[in-house]
């Protein structure tokens, strides 16, 4: 990235801080905080990585896997799921990630499932049908409502442990969030401090920039193709920090061993519009600057010896 584009940042950085503003209250508010959970959180190790093809289910397998998991939950999760199937309000899509579209609130909504025929498909559907059951005409947190659909999904895996579904293959599973979550901690990793800096002190010096690759331990590589990516985007993408955040909030809740209903639980507690409650729930008596290491480097390793060793004691 040339020098002279550093000179620039500022001006579009300013410009994205309005449009946080209006879209994102959490994330403007809450800035520092956001950067003080994810500043110091490593990397996952890219050793042990698995690669191959995860068996063939169908999509109807797909939804009565899931249904079954929500079942287990309640079962008006499960009810709610076959509602949505019957009305077409579920669909698969072979060239559309997953997600839903629409307005949840007016009802005017699709679920869309990203079509793999693997188990990703009934994984899926578990995390989109989170995000249904706990979005209410008052609550839309994106971190949040994040943080519970993430919760499901490593469940879910526990959930396909038990029915006897290879660890190598929901070590496939977990290199899909994996993914996203080593890529978008990178990027915020280097951009919130200018994001911070500039909003702070509306402006950011030289040598900011060249002290990245010390405050990130990144490599100036990284630094450069992150900067070089913010500078080519038409939007800030900071929004992905709610899957960074969601993330370490999952797994700071999942530490204490919950349990389906304890999941039901957060749930309705979001869908209530319980905040503080919820907040409570999920990180407990938790510092935020030590919610990072609940994600450990080795998170999505696959560690077939560790899960032998774990199963036989």
């Amino acid at each position: 990235m040339m020098r002279e584009h550093y000179f620039k940042i500022p001006a579009k950085i300013n410009c994205y801080l309005k449009q946080i503003e209006n879209q994102d209250p959490f994330l403007f508010k809450f800035m520092d905080q956001v950067y003080i959970i994810i500043k110091d959180a490593k990397l996952p190790l890219e050793v042990g990585q698995v690669h191959g093809c995860l068996p063939y289910i169908s999509e109807e397998e797909s939804i009565l896997l899931a249904a079954e998991f929500l079942g287990q939950c309640d079962e008006s999760y499960q009810k709610q799921l076959l509602k949505e199937c019957k009305e077409g309000k579920l669909q698969f899509s072979e060239n559309k990630k997953s997600c839903i579209l629409g307005s949840v609130v007016k009802k005017d909504y699709k679920i869309i499932i990203r079509k793999t025929n693997t188990i990703i498909q009934a994984q899926d559907i578990v995390h989109e049908m989170f995000h249904r059951l706990n979005l209410n005409n008052y609550i839309m947190n994106r971190v949040f409502t994040e943080t519970v659909s993430i919760i499901a999904e490593l469940m879910f895996q526990e959930f396909l442990r038990k029915k006897g579904y290879r660890e190598y293959d929901i070590s496939l599973l977990q290199q899909y969030r994996g993914l996203i979550y080593t890529d978008n901690l990178k990027y915020l990793q280097v951009m919130l401090p200018l994001f911070l800096e500039q909003k702070d002190s509306n402006k950011i010096t030289m040598d900011s920039y060249d002290k990245l690759a010390q405050k990130t331990n990144l490599s100036p590589r990284v630094i450069k193709t992150n900067l070089t990516y913010f500078w080519d985007r038409t939007n800030h993408n900071l929004n992905i920090y709610k899957h960074t955040l969601g993330y370490i909030f999952a797994k700071t809740f999942i530490s204490s061993n919950p349990t389906l209903e304890d999941l039901k639980e957060i749930n309705e507690l979001l869908h209530n519009n319980n905040i503080i409650k919820f907040q409570e729930k999920v990180i407990g008596e938790n510092q935020i600057e030590e919610l990072h290491k609940f994600v450990t480097e080795k998170d999505f390793v696959y560690q077939p010896k560790q899960y032998i060793k774990k199963n036989l004691s």
